[in-house]
């Protein structure tokens, strides 16, 4: 049976391996919404300025397929 002093190290790295987890996590959620943002913002001015949709819509789905593989990493 592992010591006190064993069991107390144990949590205590993986509570630091959990909080290294969460921060990480945050950092790649700004990261695609930065992304998400940019690619709004751009598809916003095409249709705006020079009214393409079809690069618009190659935005969008690129959008979509963004979003699906950030759910997927949750």
């Amino acid at each position: 049976m592992p010591s006190e002093e064993a069991f107390i190290t144990l949590y205590y790295t993986d509570v630091f391996q959990i909080t290294i987890l969460y921060s990480v996590n945050i950092v790649i959620a700004t990261f695609y919404n930065f992304i998400f943002y940019l690619a709004a913002a751009i598809a916003l001015l095409l249709v705006v300025i020079k009214q393409d949709l079809d690069l618009c819509r190659n935005i969008a789905y690129l959008y979509k397929s963004m979003m699906l593989v950030y759910f997927a990493e949750l």
